[in-house]
């Protein structure tokens, strides 16, 4: 994936998404975090700032509409999963693999 802190759009398999600010700097802090387990409360500081007053929802809608507008599916080579009860991990497929 290729980030432009510019015009907050991110070149993903060939395709360039438009993205809020909040998207943008919600899927840059995933990216750069491939693999790993984030907590909510590092995902809403990082995004959001230092103790955000944020309905509880706000990073499960943003999730949400992130995994659908850079298509993040195991088909495309990523898979962006809730972790119980901690957080979020964003992961990359292999797709060459068969099953």
């Amino acid at each position: 994936a290729t980030f432009d802190h510019g015009s907050c759009t991110v070149d993903l398999a060939g395709e360039r998404v438009q993205l809020t600010a909040k998207e943008f700097g919600l899927a840059l802090v995933l990216f750069r975090n491939l693999h790993r387990a984030l907590s909510r409360s590092h995902l809403l500081e990082a995004v959001w700032g230092r103790n955000p007053d944020l309905p509880t929802r706000t990073l499960d809608v943003h999730v949400s509409r992130l995994r659908s507008r850079l298509a993040l599916r195991p088909d495309r080579g990523f898979r962006l999963t809730p972790v119980h009860s901690f957080g979020y991990r964003l992961e990359t497929m292999d797709t060459e693999q068969s099953s």
